[in-house]
């Protein structure tokens, strides 16, 4: 047994196994289920090799009494309004959001697609899931419908035609299981433990079921000529890119975050396309094409189209300088904050008062992170613990200090010196590194050192990773199909 020792070679691993293995035909009630807990199991697998942490938070974090406590009454009449898809009428577009949302005046906003929709020629629909099991509220979209409360119904009638047993794993079903569970722990010298495996296929098994009945019925009422999805690998638009695609409607996805050569969701062996990959997927530049070797797509159907939000604050964006001390900002992710939060301590206690550092947490980490990193919970530098707009927080900053979050690359858009934690995952953002966009640091130490001689990055690289004019882009797209 060997022991893969970075993300690449997890990936690399995975990768060339799932095709020596015959994981893509894995399959149980009838429904084929690898692709579907396919990035899952992978991050299983960096989990238990001490490669990653542990993602971000969930509702699960919160107690019952703030969870309930953070939804005014005004959030349940559009709620229940939204819940039910009985109005739902032919559109030219049906999209799926990303569930996080972020505030835009009184409203909170899908940043990865309202902009695009705003005084958009052609008709739309929206769907989409809670963030942290709940809805932001108020939202701007009024052509918006909650999926939650249709998907539960649905899997409640997946339950009901199979009886008592529904969902469970016969005996040779659960044995495929285990065995390629075991096979990645053979191969990787670590991954989901079979129990883990055995859940992540249940719970496949039923959302695929349930998410077929549920789409079917969506695509028949609204009928669109263009199905626009974020996060295309994502337990809820995997079914809906195979259906969708089955009915000769084409698929495209919106960029959300970072992409690379170790970004398993975009990655397949040669030649594999599954029939739930999307027919286009619609990037912030060309610059992630570029290093995605293995994206089964042609170039043709990776066209760079810009990211609308993050062009409409950098043209109001006005730097705010207060003529302080250097001002640097550690932008964390749940999959690495622990150790990114010991380095931001070690980071100020080297500097020695000469640098203001302030630690900005991921939306995610924000319900737990008193209790995931307890030595920042006393930290002399402010911990940045409300969901403020990152672009915000820039027009403040000198330079930037991560791992491999979207907002380094957002923080290029702005001109700032970009520094890498050479920690878990670092590796996705190493282009950038070797572009002379950031520098990579190994240690605390090297990173003190290196943030004396900050230089902001070079202007061509940022073009490249950020094409301009993203709205006029995305309606030329569009004008194909409607």
């Amino acid at each position: 047994m060997t022991r893969a020792s970075s993300t690449q070679e997890v990936h690399d691993a995975l990768i060339a196994l799932e095709e020596e293995e015959g994981f893509w035909e894995l399959e149980a009630y009838g429904v084929r289920y690898w692709h579907h807990i396919r990035h899952a199991v992978f991050n299983s697998a960096l989990v238990s090799l001490g490669l990653m942490g542990r993602p971000q938070g969930t509702w699960r974090d919160r107690k019952l009494g703030d969870w309930l406590g953070d939804l005014p009454p005004s959030y349940f009449p559009p709620a229940l309004e939204r819940a039910s898809w009985s109005d739902l009428g032919q559109s030219d577009i049906l999209l799926i959001n990303h569930p996080r949302h972020v505030r835009q005046g009184d409203h909170w906003v899908c940043p990865y697609t309202q902009p695009l929709l705003e005084a958009a020629p052609y008709s739309h629909w929206v769907v989409e899931d809670v963030h942290q099991g709940v809805h932001a509220h108020p939202q701007r979209d009024g052509r918006l419908k909650y999926l939650e409360w249709p998907f539960l119904f649905a899997q409640a009638r997946f339950l009901a035609r199979h009886g008592l047993t529904g969902g469970r794993l016969g005996r040779a079903e659960k044995n495929e299981v285990r065995r390629f569970s075991d096979a990645l722990t053979r191969r990787l010298g670590g991954g989901p433990s079979n129990e883990r495996a055995l859940a992540l296929t249940r719970a496949a098994v039923r959302e695929i079921s349930a998410f077929t009945e549920l789409y079917d019925r969506l695509l028949d009422r609204v009928d669109p000529k263009l199905v626009v999805l974020v996060v295309g690998y994502s337990y809820r638009c995997l079914p809906m890119t195979k259906l969708a695609r089955g009915r000769g409607i084409p698929v495209a996805e919106l960029q959300h975050g970072t992409m690379g050569a170790a970004h398993l969701p975009y990655n397949l062996a040669p030649g594999r396309r599954p029939d739930s990959f999307p027919d286009y997927l619609l990037t912030f530049g060309d610059w992630w094409r570029e290093t995605c070797p293995s994206l089964p797509l042609p170039k043709e159907a990776v066209p760079a189209i810009g990211y609308a939000w993050l062009e409409a604050h950098r043209e109001r964006a006005r730097k705010i300088d207060d003529g302080s001390r250097t001002r640097l900002l550690v932008i964390s992710q749940g999959t690495v904050g622990d150790e990114l939060s010991r380095w931001a301590l070690e980071l100020h206690d080297a500097l020695e008062g000469r640098v203001d550092v302030r630690y900005k947490l991921h939306p995610g980490e924000i319900v737990s992170w008193r209790a995931r990193y307890p030595a920042l919970a006393s930290a002399p530098f402010q911990v940045i613990d409300e969901p403020t707009n990152i672009y915000d927080e820039f027009l403040r900053t000198d330079a930037v200090v991560g791992v491999y979050s979207t907002a380094m690359y957002e923080a290029l858009a702005f001109g700032l010196p970009l520094f890498v934690a050479e920690l878990a995952g670092s590796s996705t953002i190493r282009p950038l590194c070797d572009s002379g966009a950031a520098t990579l640091c190994s240690s605390p130490a090297e990173l003190v050192e290196a943030v004396r001689f900050a230089e902001p990055p070079p202007e061509e690289i940022r073009n490249r990773i950020w094409r301009p004019d993203a709205r006029n882009n995305f309606w030329r797209f569009v004008e194909r199909f409607v």
